[in-house]
């Protein structure tokens, strides 16, 4: 038994065959020939531990502040952001003063005494972890 195909239906189906496999070969000669460079590795998360009064939210406001947000990436010792460019090791050292200077939020309270910050370069995740102190805070009434 043989199928019975019109001569039209057979050129529509050879026209669609044709379309898709150059569309995909089109495909991948554009993704082939791209001259994009490498930007390193992006910076994926920030983890805050260690904080009990003070919101994460806060924390990581500041740090976003410094540098350390969606957007920036690391390359090489250096990390980039859409306005500059860091050292890792000064970008370390704003991220760690913009922690300690998170305050709870509608006062100027600043109870973070330590902070601790540290980037992993493979997966560009920053953990920082705070050490609040409630001795240190100097409260001041009118």
């Amino acid at each position: 038994m043989f199928i019975k195909v019109r001569r039209d239906t057979l050129i529509i189906l050879f026209l669609a065959f044709i379309l898709i496999f150059s569309g995909r070969l089109m495909t991948y000669m554009a993704y082939a020939s791209t001259t994009e460079v490498q930007q390193g590795m992006p910076i994926s998360g920030v983890i805050i531990k260690g904080n009990d009064i003070v919101p994460t939210d806060s924390i990581r406001v500041n740090i976003a502040g410094v540098g350390f947000r969606t957007g920036s990436y690391i390359q090489g010792d250096t990390l980039v952001t859409s306005k500059r460019k860091v050292p890792i090791s000064e970008a370390l050292e704003n991220a760690r003063k913009a922690a300690m200077l998170s305050t709870i939020p509608g006062t100027s309270l600043t109870p973070i005494k330590a902070a601790d910050v540290k980037l992993d370069q493979q997966t560009g995740i920053l953990t920082v972890t705070v050490i609040e102190d409630f001795s240190i805070v100097e409260v001041k009434q009118k």
